[in-house]
């Protein structure tokens, strides 16, 4: 997960061990990739702003990564020739469309072939055709 990754990495050992321990490393792997001491991960964690603003922005991108992710398998679900499978995938995007969708993102519900999400070109979902994506 190195060169995906958008913003500056002053601190390449701080960015390093945030994106560990945002992956659910211990404090000791963390600080062994980090190039630190266990103590030193423990200051960090209780209260630089750096490595939080790192935690957080790593955070981000992990949660939009996977929501792409869990789009393209419902998605994919939608086509199952299994009914059941097909409307399971159907009820759970439905239900997550309001919670889950990326900021930014609006829909449309007065279209005459079902509803439209509009999605900005930087969220744009992998896969959909001119970053729109429609649901019937």
């Amino acid at each position: 997960m190195s060169q995906n990754v958008r913003f500056s990495r002053e601190h390449v050992g701080k960015w390093r061990a945030a994106l560990y321990r945002v992956s659910g490393a211990s404090q000791v792997v963390a600080a062994a990739s980090a190039g630190v001491t266990t103590r030193t991960i423990r200051r960090w964690e209780k209260g630089d702003p750096q490595y939080w603003r790192y935690a957080g922005e790593i955070r981000d991108r992990l949660r939009a990564t996977a929501w792409g992710e869990a789009w393209l398998t419902l998605r994919a679900h939608l086509r199952s020739a299994d009914p059941h499978v097909s409307l399971r995938a159907a009820d759970i995007l439905l239900r997550s469309m309001d919670r889950e969708r990326p900021q930014g993102s609006t829909t449309d519900s007065g279209s005459t072939s079902g509803v439209l999400i509009y999605t900005p070109a930087e969220d744009a979902i992998p896969g959909a055709v001119d970053s729109v994506a429609a649901v019937d």
